[in-house]
């Protein structure tokens, strides 16, 4: 197995379970906030993701839902820091 300049970067790998409330911050907010992190998302539930999901034009809206992602982070303190960032926004986490 060869290593790829991003396992050299974002070393920690997990797995979490977001969930979106209804009334508060939306799916782009949280994606926003993983970006501005510096958070490397390397896998997505594509089906929960559509079934919750709502895309018409003009209109994005979501029902309240978990999104389960895989992201990796540059270790164990950016992914605390993450968890908690993501908490103050609202969004209830979870590792699995």
């Amino acid at each position: 197995m060869t290593l790829a300049w991003e396992h050299l970067i974002w070393r920690r790998r997990a797995r979490l379970q977001i969930e979106l409330p209804q009334h508060g911050p939306s799916f782009v907010t949280l994606i926003k906030l993983l970006a501005k992190s510096q958070v490397l998302i390397t896998d997505v539930d594509e089906e929960r993701l559509s079934s919750f999901l709502a895309f018409e034009p003009g209109v994005f809206a979501h029902r309240p839902a978990v999104v389960t992602l895989v992201i990796r982070t540059k270790g164990h303190s950016h992914e605390e820091r993450l968890l908690h960032t993501l908490a103050s926004f609202g969004y209830t986490c979870s590792r699995v």
